[in-house]
C-alpha cells in the first residue's frame, strides 16, 4: 500500500527552529511516511526551482502540515518585511488558494505547534480544524494517527496504546446503571444517560413517516458527566471502525430523509458501539420582526458549532439528594418529559435589552395543549430563578432580571414525521412519542429526539442563553453561549436538500461543516444578540467574570473570536462560523428538506 505523503510548510525562524522541524520530518519518515521538506533538497535547490517545487508538492501531498509560529503567522498575513521570508509567504499563499478553491471542504491541511503558547499563531482558517501540539508523546501520537488515517502503516508502540483502552466502567463519568438507584448525588454528576446495547429499528411507511423502536433491555452502564461522554466516545469509536460508522451514519440520515416503505436495523453489536439514551430538545420556529427564524446557540466545547436547545435526561437533585425517585425512569421512557425542561432552561426571553440599571422581565412560556405545569416545566422554572439570581451577581454581569407570569409567550407544538417507541426493561409493551424529529450521530454515540415549537416574540424582546454549569468546586457558573436568530429562508437554502452534504471535520468528537453557511448578506439572515458576546469579551480582557469563565472564554476567543468580533472589537456575525453540532445539522436537514418544503 502506498505510503502517506506529507508536506511540511514552515518559516525559517532560526537555526534551532529549522532543526526541530527536521527532527519532526525525520521521525515521521522513520515511522513510515514519505515527507516533503525543503531541508531534504541538496544544495543548489530543486531543478524546477523553488516556486514550482512548492506548488507541486503542496498539491500532490496527501496531507500538509503547517508549523505555526509568530513568524509564520506574520508571513501568512503578508505583514512581513519586504523580501524577507519569501518561501513561507509563497507557501501560505498556495495553501490559502487551495482551501478557497475547495470552498473550505478539504481536510488536507492541519496546523502543528511545538509549544502551547503558539496556539495564538494558528491562522483562523486552520484554527477551527484539529491542530496538534507535539510537545508531548500523546500529541505526536494524535498527529501520527491523523496522518495515517485509513492506512496500514503504523507505529507498533503507538497503536498498542490506543487499541487497548481501559475497561469501560473504570473510566471517569461512567458508572454501573445500579448506581443511579441511589438517592444521593454521585461525584461529578451532571446528567444520567443510559448506554443502549440492543438494536434500534427504523421503519418507514409509504408517506415517509418513520417509527423508531428503542429497546432499553440489557442496559448495564450509564454516563453521568461530559467527561464520561468523551470517555465513551474514545472507548467505542476508533480508527478501525470510524469509516464504517461514517458510512452507516450517512445511510441512516438518508433513510430518515427519504420516502417509501423500508426498514433499517442499527445493529449496535456489529458496529461495536452503544448509543446514548436519552438526549433531545426543541427546534424553535420564531416569529420576530415580520420574519421566521431559528434560534441557534454557539457551543464552545466539542463538538463545536451552532446548536439548537438540546439536553439530556437527568435526576432532579436538591442539596445532594434526589427529589423525585421515579422521574428518571419516566424520562427514559418518555423523552417529552425532559425536552421542554431543556428548552426552558436554555432559552431566556427578556422584555427588552439587558441592563444593569433597569430590571428586565423574564417572560414565561405557555405551551398549547399542556395543561397546568408538569414536572419538566417546573424544573425549568426553578432553573430560571437560579439563573436570574446568578445574573444579578457583579462577579457575573450584574444584570437585573426577575421572572414574571404576566404577558406569557404562547407556544404551540408543530408536528414532525417521526414516532418514537420505547420498550422499558422487562416490558414487552412500549410508550410512544409521536410527531417528533429523530436523528443519529454515531461518531458521538448520539440519538436526538426533537420537538418543533413555534412562538412569537415582540420586536423589542431579547434572547439570552440560560445554561449553567458547575465548576471544579461545584459552584454554579453562567455559560453565556452566543445566541443568534438565523432566518428560516436561509436555513432552507443551506439544509433544504434531502441529500445535502453533511461533512464531518476531524474533531474529537467531530463537528459538521456546512460550506454553504456563509451568507454575504449576513446582516439580513443572521441576527446576533450581542449582550453575552460583550460579556465574554470583557472576561477575556480580565475586566469581569469568574476565573472559570475567563479560562473558558479565552479558549473560545482564540478559536472562534473572528466569527463574533469585528476589527473594531465589536460583536458581529458578518463572518459566521460554518460549524454545526452534528445533531443540530441533521435535524435542520430533516426539517427543512422534509417538513418546511411541504409547508
Amino acid at each position: 500500500m502506498k505510503r502517506p505523503t506529507v508536506f511540511i510548510s514552515y518559516s525559517h525562524d532560526s537555526a534551532s527552529h529549522k532543526k526541530r522541524v527536521k527532527a519532526l520530518a525525520d521521525r515521521l519518515t522513520k515511522d513510515g511516511l514519505e515527507v516533503f521538506l525543503d531541508q531534504y533538497i541538496p544544495p543548489g535547490g530543486p531543478p524546477e526551482g523553488w516556486p514550482t517545487w512548492m506548488e507541486n508538492n503542496v498539491e500532490q501531498a496527501d496531507k500538509v502540515l503547517v508549523v505555526c509560529t509568530p513568524t509564520y503567522h506574520r508571513r501568512y498575513q503578508k505583514k512581513e518585511v519586504p523580501k524577507k521570508g519569501r518561501g513561507g509567504t509563497y507557501e501560505s499563499a498556495i495553501i490559502k488558494q487551495i482551501i478557497h478553491d475547495a470552498q473550505d471542504k478539504t481536510d488536507k491541511f492541519s496546523a502543528v505547534i511545538f509549544q502551547a503558547k503558539d496556539e495564538r499563531s494558528i491562522p483562523a482558517v486552520l484554527r477551527e480544524r484539529d491542530y496538534y501540539c507535539i510537545a508531548s508523546k500523546e500529541g505526536y501520537n494524535r498527529l501520527y494517527h491523523f496522518l495515517t488515517f485509513g492506512q496500514s502503516a503504523a507505529c507498533p508502540e503507538q497503536i498498542s496504546e490506543t487499541t487497548k483502552p481501559r475497561p469501560l466502567r473504570k473510566r471517569d463519568g461512567i458508572v454501573p446503571i445500579s448506581k443511579l438507584r441511589s438517592q444521593r448525588e454521585l461525584p461529578g454528576e451532571e446528567f444520567a444517560i443510559e448506554l443502549l446495547s440492543k438494536p434500534v429499528t427504523l421503519t418507514r411507511d409509504a408517506s415517509g413517516r418513520v417509527t423508531v423502536l428503542i429497546k432499553r433491555e440489557g442496559v448495564t452502564d450509564a454516563i453521568i458527566s461530559t467527561k464520561g461522554k468523551r470517555e465513551a466516545e474514545d472507548f467505542f469509536v476508533n480508527k478501525a471502525n470510524r469509516d464504517d460508522l461514517l458510512q452507516k451514519d450517512e445511510d441512516i440520515q438518508r433513510f430518515l430523509a427519504g420516502n417509501g416503505k423500508a426498514v433499517r436495523h442499527v445493529e449496535l453489536e456489529k458496529l461495536g458501539i452503544r448509543l446514548r439514551w436519552a438526549s433531545g430538545g426543541v427546534l424553535s420556529i420564531v416569529s420576530f420582526q415580520r420574519r421566521k427564524w431559528v434560534p441557534l446557540f454557539f457551543r464552545d466545547i466539542p463538538p463545536y458549532g451552532w446548536n439548537i436547545a438540546l439536553g439530556s435526561t437527568e435526576r432532579w437533585l436538591q442539596n445532594g439528594t434526589v427529589k423525585e425517585l421515579n422521574q428518571l425512569q419516566s424520562e427514559w421512557n418518555e423523552p417529552s418529559r425532559f425536552i421542554l425542561r431543556e428548552f426552558i432552561e436554555e432559552t431566556l426571553v427578556l422584555d427588552g435589552i439587558p441592563s444593569t440599571k433597569t430590571t428586565r422581565q423574564l417572560r414565561n412560556f405557555e405551551v398549547k395543549g399542556i395543561k397546568g405545569v408538569n414536572l419538566s416545566m417546573l424544573q425549568g422554572i426553578s432553573f430560571d430563578e437560579q439563573h436570574a439570581e446568578l445574573r444579578r451577581s457583579r462577579s457575573q454581569d450584574g444584570l437585573l432580571l426577575e421572572r414574571t407570569e404576566t404577558h406569557p409567550i404562547e407556544a404551540e407544538l408543530l408536528p414532525g414525521f417521526c414516532k418514537v417507541q420505547v420498550q422499558a426493561q422487562g416490558n414487552t409493551s412500549s410508550t410512544e412519542m409521536p410527531e417528533v424529529l429523530v436523528c443519529f450521530s454515531l461518531l458521538d454515540l448520539g440519538i436526538e429526539v426533537v420537538q418543533v415549537l413555534k412562538y412569537k416574540i415582540n420586536d423589542t424582546d431579547y434572547l439570552l442563553d440560560g445554561e449553567m454549569k458547575n465548576d471544579e468546586t461545584r459552584s454554579l457558573q453562567l455559560v453565556k453561549m452566543p445566541i443568534a436568530l438565523v432566518s428560516c429562508d436561509y436555513l432552507a437554502k443551506v439544509f433544504g436538500q434531502r441529500k445535502a452534504t453533511l461533512e464531518y471535520n476531524n474533531g474529537s468528537p467531530p463537528s459538521i461543516r456546512m460550506p454553504l453557511f456563509c451568507p454575504k448578506q449576513s446582516r439580513k439572515e443572521i441576527y446576533l444578540f450581542s449582550w453575552d458576546v460583550k460579556q465574554r469579551i470583557k472576561a477575556v480582557r480580565g475586566n469581569s467574570g469568574t476565573p472559570w469563565q475567563r479560562k473558558r472564554f479565552k479558549l473560545w476567543f482564540k478559536r472562534f473570536g473572528c466569527h463574533f468580533v469585528n476589527k473594531k472589537s465589536c460583536p458581529s456575525c458578518a463572518q459566521p462560523s460554518n460549524l454545526f453540532v452534528p445533531g443540530t445539522a441533521k435535524i435542520l436537514n430533516l426539517y427543512f428538506s422534509k417538513v418546511w418544503k411541504k409547508k
